[in-house]
Parts: structure tokens; sequence; C-alpha cells
């Protein structure tokens, strides 16, 4: 996440980056305007501050917003003994690459989900806005 800011700070152009933007279901709640609290699957044991959605950059411009999720793939599909490390005869971590396909594909997945939920937030904010997500 430190080198998306880093080359987000060199970019010049007008716009607010907001990192680490979090919101509970009763604030997403109040911005979409059909929801109906009674009878809603999502509302269902969640109490007002629970944590609704999430994402590592929200980049807001002028008629667009930027929605950026961060991952780490280098250390997905590691092969870790119990200390957390284990180095092969090269002095290189062991991966298991069918190990890290698969935590790859978890991950993209679960970081798309978030997206596309930012995305319907601020949707209902302002349906008009251009909003682009990536992963990176």
């Amino acid at each position: 996440e430190v080198r998306v800011y880093c080359a987000l700070e060199k970019v010049d152009d007008h716009f607010i980056v907001l990192h680490n933007f979090e919101y509970t279901h009763h604030q997403y709640r109040l911005c979409d305007q059909t929801h109906v609290r009674k009878g809603c699957p999502k509302c269902k044991g969640k109490k007002a501050a629970n944590k609704e959605g999430e994402c590592d950059f929200l980049i807001l411009g002028k008629n667009y917003a930027v929605i950026i999720e961060v991952k780490d793939m280098a250390s997905l599909g590691v092969k870790e003994t119990v200390d957390g490390s284990e180095i092969n005869q090269v002095g290189e971590c062991e991966i298991n690459r069918a190990k890290q396909q698969q935590a790859l594909g978890g991950t993209f997945h679960k970081s798309l989900e978030q997206r596309k939920r930012m995305e319907e937030l601020i949707h209902c904010i302002d349906e008009n806005m251009t909003v682009l997500h990536f992963t990176a």
C-alpha cells in the first residue's frame, strides 16, 4: 500500500485520496434509497456499527471515483514453518504453485466483491459518477 500511495503522490491532478476507507451497514443503508430495513437479509443480526465494507484507496475526482484494492501477491502460497519462514537450499522462500494459484483466485474474488460493493455505495450517492476499480 505504501508503494501505491507514493505513486499517487506523484500524479499531477486534482483529486482526494482516502486510504483504508471503511463504512458500516448503517451508513450504507442511509445512502441506499431502495433499502428497506425490515426484511433485508443483509441487516439480519447486524448492529449499526458492524463494518459493511472497505477499500484500500478511494480516489475522488470531480466526476469520477477510483477504487483500488492492494494485494501482496508475493506472499501468497509461500510455504511456512512454525516460526513463519521456510528457506530452501538457495536461500529463497519455497513456493507451492498450486496453493499460490488457489490463494490468488480467492484473494482476487474477495477484492472484486469489495470493489463492487464500494461502487454500489458510490452510485447510491451519485448515480452519474464514473467509477473505475482495480486490484493492484
